[in-house]
């Protein structure tokens, strides 16, 4: 019973940590629909592949601080809105009023991307911790030979043994 209890609190810490991260991403560095940096462009593209909006929801994005809304009323990006298109050709939003008033009929401001990406990454954990797997034991296996080569590089050099290194 105690091991199901530090494991839960272990998974809510985890998700603490990164829910953290990844609102310091949108803090930080998210400069709305129109920018190209490579945060915008991630989140981006996750809100119009995933339809969804900020972490939990479009108020996540309310503390970036390089999304230039001056003179606007925009209170999502046209990212966040329901398009026809896919990232990067999404398009117009369907309702030209779903920046400034977004509802679940005109915009995807109430889902929040958390959650969506989670259910994607687990869909494949499992080809996502066998390439991890392989690419682990290639790495050892590298280093193992490069260990061996270089202990029998040194048996077998001619000349002074005390230029070797030891």
């Amino acid at each position: 019973m105690t091991g199901i209890i530090v494991c839960a609190t272990m998974d809510s810490w985890v998700e603490d940590q990164l829910t953290g991260a990844l609102q310091t991403t949108i803090n930080d560095d998210y400069g709305g629909a129109d920018v190209t940096n490579s945060i915008s462009n991630a989140w981006n593209y996750a809100f119009v592949t995933y339809q969804c909006c900020g972490i939990q929801s479009y108020t996540d994005l309310q503390s970036a601080i390089k999304w230039n809304r001056t003179g606007s009323s925009d209170v999502i990006p046209v990212t966040c809105c329901i398009v026809p298109g896919s990232y990067p050709d999404y398009g117009n939003p369907t309702d030209q009023t779903c920046t400034s008033t977004p509802t679940t009929v005109n915009s995807h401001a109430f889902k929040g991307c958390y959650d969506k990406i989670k259910a994607f990454l687990d869909t494949y954990a499992n080809y996502i911790i066998g390439i991890g797997s392989a690419i682990l034991f290639l790495e050892l296996l590298t280093v193992i030979s490069a260990f061996i080569l270089s202990r029998r590089r040194k048996k077998t050099m001619p000349g002074d043994r005390s230029a070797h290194f030891r």
